[in-house]
């Protein structure tokens, strides 16, 4: 591996999720670039370079916007480089961004089509089948739910004929869509009689309610009892969801298509929106605009505890000046509680009293941590980082982060949650990064990190002492459970799975799959990996094939699962499937299991 290469891992493993992929793509650029040009991506660059690369890139038609993006993780990797003495300095550092040669059209605001309850895949149309396993656009969602009005009805839906005609889609299914009623969700002003469902009978405590579960991202759910081992057999395909597409006139990414589960209510983000649906009867409860102008502020996170609903909303159209809002709404009616204006939330987590996050004013200026009360968003306190190491988490009270010290080395620090004061101090490595750790209804407490070789350690949260470090164990750490620890393992030819004791992180066990996975979701003694994995039994590794869930997991290549109080969800692109082990309705085929 060459030195530019080695640079380029030691900067993206800083991240994780999403950002971890958009910076790859970036650098994928950038190192395509220069091999065609004959250059070294990081040795002997300089800022002429940079901006002959800028140029490029506006020459392949891109907006000013949009370059400026394309550029976030070039400029991060020469930073970092510069840091850890690669380069004597940062080419990056002072190159512009050349003004884009081909004339920008002005933006127009596009209204984002409703959203609502999938129809079971066996009553999509004659077409469908052919169709399924690749369509997602809104044409093809309503090609396939042709002639099945009363379903739509069933679910609590209405139509929005208006709506639809000022998307221009094409006559013959305008006019299908018209005759047959099919779009759309209630918004929070008209969905009032349907949030007074009754949801007594699930339990707060076995919920999911953020990406990762926890404040730790440990993936684990210890509250669930009910889709044990030997009860995925009778698992069965409930209902899906489909939300709405993102407009690809817009200049920002996508948001995440993460769901969150509890007390009985889905909630996911929808284009410009945030959705509430009931799981039991996918009865919509809510649906509330995140901003009032489409694709101006994509939403980038979502979470909820303690009644509130809350959602980031970053911006990718400024480089230099960039603004960003953390967005809360009542989980019952949708309606907005506050809203507090910051520089961009990339990353945040909650609990029921507070709310961490990333903030950042920019690549040229200094990134940090931000805490503020969630009741009403005011700032409890904020602390500066020059570097950061890993996802934003929080064990035992504490927020692992990193910063540079004096003499320049790099530092791991424990802040204290209600704080920010500084608890523990450690010198580390510029390829040491924070990955995960342990829940809050955990006994123990573990901190899960990389350390400069690369191998896993675990450390005490409160003191940043290591407890053990891995043999030989390299690989990203997928989830937390009570007793192991699940890794990635194997190589690319032969991708696989592990389980390691959280006591020594001795190897328990290694089962093989067909792709690396790349999240995972603990419950009952079950794991779920994704994607295209079956579920696989916590202690032992062994697969579970015989369920519903593992057909369509392997075949629509699950983003990812969330489990919460009897009910598995999938997350897979724009498609949200929810699995139970109550009986289907009468003709459900589950999506795994449809003809092709």
């Amino acid at each position: 591996m060459s030195t530019a290469q080695l640079a380029a891992v030691s900067f993206l493993a800083r991240y994780a999720g999403r950002t971890h992929a958009l910076y790859a793509f970036q650098l994928r650029e950038w190192f395509a670039w220069c091999e065609a040009n004959g250059l070294d991506p990081l040795t002997g660059i300089q800022r002429a370079h940079v901006e002959l690369y800028i140029r490029s890139l506006g020459d392949r038609g891109l907006r000013d916007s949009s370059v400026n993006t394309m550029m976030h993780a070039v400029r991060g990797y020469f930073r970092f480089a510069h840091i850890d003495g690669l380069i004597t300095a940062d080419p990056a550092v002072t190159a512009t961004s050349a003004a884009s040669p081909h004339p920008q059209e002005p933006r127009t605001k596009h209204d984002q089509p409703r959203t609502g309850v999938r129809l079971h895949p066996s009553r999509r149309g004659p077409f469908s089948a052919a169709v399924d396993s690749k369509c997602r656009s809104t044409i093809c969602e309503l090609a396939r739910n042709a002639g099945s009005r009363s379903s739509m009805e069933r679910s609590g839906l209405r139509s929005s004929r208006s709506r639809f005609m000022r998307h221009r889609y094409p006559p013959l299914l305008l006019v299908a869509a018209v005759l047959l009623g099919l779009l759309s969700a209630p918004t929070a002003s008209t969905a009032s009689t349907a949030s007074t469902a009754s949801t007594a009978s699930w339990n707060s405590a076995s919920s999911w309610p953020m990406a990762g579960h926890d404040a730790a991202g440990s993936n684990f759910n210890p509250a669930e009892s009910t889709l044990t081992p030997g009860a995925l057999s009778r698992l069965t395909y409930e209902r899906g969801f489909v939300t709405a597409p993102y407009n690809p006139a817009f200049d920002c990414p996508p948001p995440p298509s993460d769901a969150v589960a509890v007390d009985g209510v889905i909630y996911y983000l929808s284009a410009d929106y945030v959705e509430a649906h009931q799981i039991s009867t996918g009865v919509a409860l809510w649906r509330s605009q995140l901003w009032p102008r489409p694709g101006e502020h994509p939403a980038t996170g979502l979470a909820v505890k303690g009644g509130r609903v809350l959602v980031s909303l970053s911006d990718c159209l400024s480089n230099s000046d960039p603004t960003g809002f953390l967005v809360a709404f009542d989980a019952r009616t949708g309606t907005r509680l506050w809203q507090n204006a910051d520089v961009p939330a990339d990353t945040f987590t909650m609990s029921a009293s507070t709310v961490a996050y990333r903030h950042s004013t920019g690549v040229c200026c200094t990134p940090g941590v931000v805490v503020i009360d969630a009741a009403s968003g005011r700032e409890e306190w904020r602390a500066d980082e020059t570097v950061t190491c890993g996802p934003l988490i929080v064990v035992a009270e504490v927020i692992p982060d990193c910063d540079l010290g004096a003499n320049g080395r790099l530092i791991a620090k424990g802040m204290a949650l209600s704080s920010g004061r500084i608890v523990w101090t450690r010198t580390v490595d510029s390829r040491f990064a924070f990955t995960r750790g342990d829940g809050d209804t955990h006994a123990g407490k573990d901190l899960y990190a990389r350390d400069y070789s690369g191998r896993i350690i675990a450390l005490n949260p409160t003191t940043g002492r290591t407890k053990w470090r891995a043999a030989n164990e390299t690989g990203d750490v997928l989830g937390v459970g009570a007793a192991r620890l699940f890794v990635t393992c194997g190589n690319a030819e032969a991708p696989a799975i592990c389980a390691l004791s959280r006591a020594d992180g001795r190897r328990l066990w290694e089962t093989p799959g067909v792709t690396a996975p790349t999240a995972v979701a603990i419950a009952a003694g079950v794991v779920y990996p994704s994607p295209k994995w079956p579920p696989v039994v916590a202690e032992t590794g062994d697969l579970l094939w015989e369920s519903a869930y593992a057909a369509s997991a392997y075949a629509a290549s699950a983003d990812n699962v969330i489990v919460a109080r009897g009910k598995l969800i999938m997350t897979a692109g724009r498609i949200i499937d929810v699995f139970g082990l109550q009986p289907p309705s009468r003709g459900t085929v589950p999506l795994g299991h449809q003809a092709t």
